[in-house]
């Protein structure tokens, strides 16, 4: 288990708070996490976790920028989560809210698979052509989480 008792805060472009690129991780959990950068994604899962866990908020400042993704330059937007299609989450539990504060930027992003989901605060997009949930090709039920975005 990870377990980060503290806020994690980042700056800079393409920084992250949290990813999981390789292998696999039983269970992750974080106080809070805020990034402040175009492509500066809050947490982003391409792998397997059993549970992910976050007691207050993710929230992230920019919008679309280029960064590094194993080993290549990519556009990409400063998601607060980003669940790849490689990756299945068993359970995501925040005890805050997720809010992106850039320009077309979507908050939560689900390509991969979230078994069960609880968001304690909202989910919320407050820049300019930005949405809060968008399920590509994966999914979580919404039903848990419907009633908890704000645009």
């Amino acid at each position: 288990m990870l377990h980060v008792a503290a806020p994690i805060e980042t700056h800079g472009t393409g920084a992250r708070g949290f990813n999981v690129y390789d292998g696999s991780l039983q269970e992750a959990r974080f106080e809070s996490i805020t990034t402040h950068a175009d492509a500066g994604v809050g947490i982003q899962i391409s792998r397997n976790i059993g549970k992910l866990t976050i007691d207050g908020d993710v929230r992230t400042t920019g919008s679309l920028g280029d960064t590094l993704v194993k080993g290549k330059v990519i556009s990409l937007p400063a998601y607060a989560i980003s669940i790849q299609p490689t990756a299945v989450l068993d359970e995501l539990d925040v005890g805050g809210s997720l809010v992106t504060e850039g320009d077309n930027v979507t908050t939560l992003q689900v390509q991969g698979q979230v078994h069960r989901a609880r968001i304690g605060g909202h989910i919320v997009a407050r820049g300019r052509g930005s949405q809060p949930v968008a399920v590509e090709g994966g999914s979580i039920d919404l039903d848990q989480i419907s009633d908890r975005v704000t645009v």
